[in-house]
């Protein structure tokens, strides 16, 4: 197994150095298994928004495109719902957050607000602010 790293992501996507891009295909699309950490897809969602001025749902579209090249390997079970959480609005750092905190977790402890408020109903870990 291997993993890439952000810039052959972004190559796919933008497609903007072609010898990259065909390099990035073969590995992406080759016969060994592909780890996606989800630090790279995180990466990956800010490059193509700050960077490139892709949408949110956009980025969502591609992202999971991505994870469904039979080759690639999520970092985790719960990367596909981050993926479709940040879809349906959510910051994608905190999908990832809630994500891989409901898979371990009841509970998730923030003073964002914003984050407790779009996290609701997604999934069973309750996201609440402290007192």
């Amino acid at each position: 197994m291997i993993a890439v790293d952000t810039n052959l992501l972004v190559r796919v996507v933008v497609g903007d150095d072609e010898a990259q891009t065909a390099a990035s295909l073969r590995v992406l699309q080759g016969d060994e298994p592909v780890l996606l950490l989800n630090s790279v897809l995180l990466e990956t969602a800010w490059v193509l928004k700050s960077v490139y001025g892709i949408p949110p749902g956009e980025i969502a579209d591609v992202l999971q495109d991505i994870l469904r090249i039979p080759t690639v390997v999520p970092d985790s079970s719960d990367t596909c719902a981050a993926v479709a959480w940040y879809r349906d609005g959510m910051d994608f750092a905190d999908a990832l957050h809630l994500a891989g905190a409901a898979a371990r977790c009841e509970k998730l402890a923030t003073f964002d607000t914003t984050f407790a408020r779009k996290a609701k109903g997604k999934s069973s870990c309750e996201v609440f602010k402290p007192d």
